[in-house]
């Protein structure tokens, strides 16, 4: 369970060990966007990871393929992460796996917000480094504020309209949500924001024309 200030400690010792952070199965349920993304993108990048293997890209739950397209016809749910197309069932993505692309895409404006920021730095001029520092900040704030201590534990992800088990009977309702302080629409502002703030940078840089 990820603790956040032990792992910096830890994170330091493998950097100085030359050694990269890869995760395995964030979550593999393959049907869930939202942890998907979060796992692919901002924890990645929170906590100084490079990449993520998941369980399984296609694994039928004993079933040689009948029941791909169900999990209620299965006593466990399948790992699957993408539908071939078979019999008259159409192939294509998962929500979950659709969740990882954007959680990647999410990583990627980081990376490229972080490395242009570094890159301007150097800047003489007295007015925009202060406006540097000024944008720096707003999106160190931004991203600070998620919680990621004790994921990936079960406790730390809920249904958004409940869940209630009375003995082999119960109901859950909504959507598997992480506690990361951050909602369903928040992950899209974040990205745009950090755009347009890339895109500033370069503009007060003179890199581009505003």
């Amino acid at each position: 369970i990820y603790e956040t200030e032990k792992w910096k400690t830890h994170l330091n010792k493998l950097k100085t060990d030359k050694k990269r952070v890869w995760y395995y199965s964030f979550d593999s349920s393959g049907w869930n966007p939202e942890s998907m993304r979060f796992a692919y993108g901002l924890l990645l990048y929170l906590t100084g990871g490079e990449g993520m293997i998941t369980y399984a890209y296609q694994r039928p739950y004993y079933t040689n393929g009948k029941d791909i397209y169900n999990d209620l016809n299965v006593p466990k749910n399948n790992y699957i992460h993408y539908y071939p197309e078979w019999d008259k069932n159409l192939s294509g993505p998962t929500t979950g796996w659709e969740g990882a692309r954007e959680g990647i895409d999410d990583y990627k404006y980081i990376y490229t917000f972080f490395n242009i920021l570094n890159e301007n730095k150097r800047n003489t001029d007295e007015k925009v480094k202060k406006k540097l520092e000024e944008i720096e900040k707003e999106i160190v704030d931004a991203i600070s504020k998620l919680n990621i201590d004790g994921l990936p534990s079960k406790d730390n992800f809920f249904w958004t309209e409940g869940k209630e088990i009375l003995g082999d009977s119960g109901y859950i309702s909504g959507s598997l949500k992480v506690k990361n302080k951050i909602d369903f629409d928040e992950y899209q502002k974040l990205r745009e924001k950090i755009a347009r703030k890339t895109i500033e940078i370069l503009e007060i840089t003179g890199k581009i024309k505003n």
